[in-house]
């Protein structure tokens, strides 16, 4: 899409933008799981029972469990940098096509520069870090509490690495021709 006028963009709704955040959050962890597997060399099942060993199996398993973990945080790492490739290219994410929204730059309407897209979602890894932590259960809901929160509490429905990107996340709006 060509760069647009600030008439014709909309701030995108809450609730789109945490389901377009929940796709590209699943792909993601899908994504990684699969790095873990394929450096395990173990299946889904196998991984989970793995917190199940005794101390003599675990000791069996440790480099190979080291292997997948290395090769997981690796493409982890990799995650926040596809998804400013596709915003500096599209202005999208899958989630984010999946749901019609589009991020763009707050001042031109064009979509993010690639450096302006990579701040974004490296700014943005930096919070979701500690909700894919063993402490998960504890830790996402604050995550998602408070993004939601400094999202409501914008008038344009920026969160912080938004508004220090420059960037929002809108609903293009259809202009009429004349």
């Amino acid at each position: 899409m060509p760069p647009v006028s600030q008439d014709q963009l909309r701030p995108a709704h809450p609730w789109k933008r945490l389901v377009a955040f929940a796709t590209d959050f699943l792909i993601g962890m899908c994504i990684t799981a699969t790095a873990m597997m394929i450096g395990t060399q173990k299946g889904l099942p196998q991984l989970i029972r793995l917190g199940e060993l005794t101390q003599e199996e675990l000791a069996v398993e440790l480099p190979t469990i080291m292997i997948g973990t290395v090769m997981a945080f690796f493409v982890a790492s990799l995650l926040p940098l596809v998804s400013a490739l596709l915003l500096s290219r599209s202005g999208q994410t899958p989630g984010k096509a999946l749901m019609g929204l589009s991020v763009r730059d707050i001042r031109t309407g064009a979509h993010l520069s690639l450096g302006t897209a990579l701040a974004r979602e490296y700014t943005r890894a930096l919070v979701i870090l500690p909700g894919i932590l063993p402490v998960m259960q504890v830790v996402m809901p604050l995550v998602i509490g408070f993004v939601t929160f400094d999202l409501l509490r914008s008038r344009l429905l920026q969160t912080f690495y938004d508004r220090l990107s420059g960037a929002i996340v809108v609903v293009p709006v259809a202009v009429p021709k004349d």
